[in-house]
């Protein structure tokens, strides 16, 4: 198969559904410039014993249009708040990911898409009872999975 695809088979953009980058699961936004270039806007819904809300804006690309290998790169925002120990708590973090991953097109207007590697979060900004902490972060596995329909 060739690397290039005729034009008609590239679309400009695309709306799906992503779990992952550190945001959770949500959904994303894309943009395709070109046939190797593509830039992606995840939001998504933190659950845990907080619940908040992230974005990882990302620039991905590909070897080719279609079916294949692709490479991500991107920041990760979030901000989380609710009750922990009775105290109300809210945490905010920034950092950012890379990811290797594979894209397949299985019908004309849909692609799924898996990836994994690495999120890196330098702390987490914690403020409990009035007080201000910074929690270590660190560099995390990342894995990515989505699904999205292409315009």
């Amino acid at each position: 198969m060739p690397i290039d695809q005729p034009p008609a088979l590239v679309r400009p953009l695309s709306v799906g559904l992503a779990a992952g980058n550190g945001v959770g699961a949500g959904l994303e936004l894309g943009a395709r410039p070109g046939p190797h270039v593509a830039f992606t806007l995840q939001a998504g819904r933190l659950q845990s014993d907080l619940a908040g809300f992230g974005l990882a804006p990302a620039l991905r690309l590909t070897l080719g249009p279609l079916d294949g290998p692709y490479l991500a790169a991107g920041g990760v925002w979030f901000q989380a708040s609710g009750t922990r120990g009775g105290q109300a708590t809210s945490q905010s973090g920034l950092g950012a990911f890379g990811t290797l991953g594979w894209a397949w097109r299985p019908l004309p207007d849909g692609e799924v898409y898996a990836g994994a590697g690495l999120g890196w979060l330098p702390g987490v900004t914690q403020t409990q009872a009035g007080a201000a902490t910074t929690l270590p972060g660190g560099v995390r596995p990342n894995v990515e999975l989505g699904l999205r329909w292409l315009l």
